[in-house]
């Protein structure tokens, strides 16, 4: 069987939830949801047959945009969408600087979370760089 947990900004967990609701949430809703919010992050996971399998961890900046973190079996990948700006940082609500570049519009955003909200998997939609490609000082 194959499941999701959606772990909201609000300690709320949801077993499957509507990508519908998400999409409202976090992309339609963008600046008044996360401006309504104490964190910038939210954790999905993905389940196959009770054995968490993927995760997605999405952080925001409200200025530029949502970045995706996505890690399966020990491989992590970090969205990409401006290569030039990876050694420029920006703070979030929480404690880490992240990598501008590493933000992406929220409606391409939108296609890697609901990919893997469906399947669990990177969206091929999306570029995606390792950790490694972030240059020191860029990430925390």
């Amino acid at each position: 069987m194959k499941y999701t947990k959606y772990d909201r900004p609000d300690g709320k967990i949801i077993i499957n939830i509507d990508p519908d609701i998400v999409y409202n949430d976090i992309i339609k809703n963008f600046r008044n949801y996360w401006s309504s919010v104490s964190v910038a992050c939210i954790e999905v996971q993905y389940y196959e047959n009770d054995e968490q399998v993927a995760s997605l961890f999405i952080n925001v900046h409200p200025d530029y945009g949502i970045y995706l973190n996505y890690s399966r079996r020990g491989e992590e990948k970090l969205s990409v969408f401006d290569k030039n700006r990876l050694n420029e940082i920006v703070w979030t609500k929480d404690i880490c600087d992240f990598s501008i570049g590493l933000f992406l519009p929220p409606e391409l955003a939108w296609k890697g979370i609901k990919e893997f909200l469906e399947t669990g998997t990177a969206s091929t939609e999306i570029e995606w760089i390792s950790p490694d490609d972030i240059p020191e000082g860029g990430n925390c």
